[in-house]
């Protein structure tokens, strides 16, 4: 007869077979980045030559850096501090662009055709344009929301390019996200940015532009990790505002139900034999720290994932997501590591 150090039962309370209104985005937890990841700001580095950093769909993206953008936010009361600096206290102004030196001060992505007034970070920051059309937008099919107008963008790791907007169109957003293999999260969001590349005396504080960015995550969106508040370039301040948050389906029931395995305690129920008199001990609501090595589907319990484990001579334990109390059709979910998954 066969014994284990697990095999796990029940976890459907959690994860398995979850609707999108089920998933409990709170219960998300994931590791806060060692240090803000400071998206490139879209910019253009000479006359006539394209948008750097604007548009990456790829499995894997890297930022490049601009050395005007110094001096980040990592918090609202830094922007505050820096709005309230004397730098900011008049209205931004810019140089014609018929009057600047060749290659610099270079005018840069038009962005929409909204601005704030006057066109001050304070204005910026005190607008409610942005955050209506946030609080507006709903979550597309396959997805569910885990921030919404937030000040901040996200900043984590898998990191995988992003992409500029001619309106706030979630739909658009996610529809790229899905193109992109690996593209688990995304974050879209209202940035204030300069007219033109302030590398210049003559236009260290141009008039402002605001850009929509669409930005795609590997990882997960949420707001423990949305601690990018914008930045200086030269004199001028960008901003963020109406930053939402959407996540694949899927990929959050996966990471809902690990935060809750996690934090849920382990009890031992009794063993249970199977039809071939094998004896496995069930816990609920847990899992082995055993990678797991394979996957199985069970059509109607957990009852179907000992018959898998008993037909592979490698199996010791499983992990079932399934129905309430182990009955239903099992899910089975890589990121919970287990010998043997079903």
């Amino acid at each position: 007869m066969r014994s284990t150090f697990s095999a796990i039962a029940a976890l459907a309370a959690i994860a398995g077979a979850q609707s999108t209104t089920s998933i409990d985005i709170a219960a998300i937890s994931v590791p806060a980045p060692t240090e803000v990841f400071v998206l490139p700001v879209v910019y253009v580095t000479e006359a006539g030559a394209p948008i750097q950093t604007a548009t990456t769909l790829a499995a894997s993206a890297t930022a490049s850096s601009d050395a005007q953008a110094t001096n980040v936010f990592d918090s609202s009361a830094d922007v505050s501090a820096a709005i309230s600096s004397a730098s900011e206290l008049a209205i931004a102004t810019s140089t014609p662009i018929s009057r600047i030196k060749r290659d610099t001060c270079v005018q840069q992505p038009l962005g929409i055709s909204y601005n704030s007034v006057p066109d001050t970070a304070a204005a910026f920051a005190a607008d409610t344009y942005y955050g209506l059309k946030a609080v507006a937008a709903g979550a597309p099919t396959g997805y569910v929301q885990t921030m919404s107008n937030l000040t901040a963008s996200n900043s984590a790791d898998k990191y995988m390019g992003f992409t500029l907007l001619p309106t706030y169109d979630v739909a658009s957003c996610v529809n790229q996200c899905n193109a992109i293999s690996g593209c688990n999260s995304v974050n879209i969001y209202f940035e204030r940015d300069p007219s033109v590349n302030p590398d210049s005396s003559a236009c260290q504080n141009p008039s402002s532009t605001i850009n929509i960015k669409c930005v795609f995550w590997g990882g997960a969106v949420v707001p423990a990790n949305a601690n990018n508040f914008g930045q200086w370039r030269e004199n001028f301040q960008v901003l963020i505002a109406g930053s939402n948050g959407y996540m694949k389906s899927t990929y959050a029931s996966i990471l809902a139900a690990q935060a809750t395995a996690t934090s849920s305690s382990s009890s031992a129920a009794a063993s249970a034999t199977d039809t071939a008199g094998n004896i496995y001990t069930i816990y609920y609501s847990s899992d082995s720290t055993t990678g797991a090595y394979s996957n199985a589907q069970a059509s109607s319990s957990y009852k179907d994932c000992m018959t898998a484990c008993d037909a592979d001579s490698k199996c010791n334990a499983f992990t079932y997501v399934g129905g309430t109390n182990g009955v239903g059709s099992g899910q089975s979910i890589v990121a919970l590591l287990s010998t043997h998954e079903c």
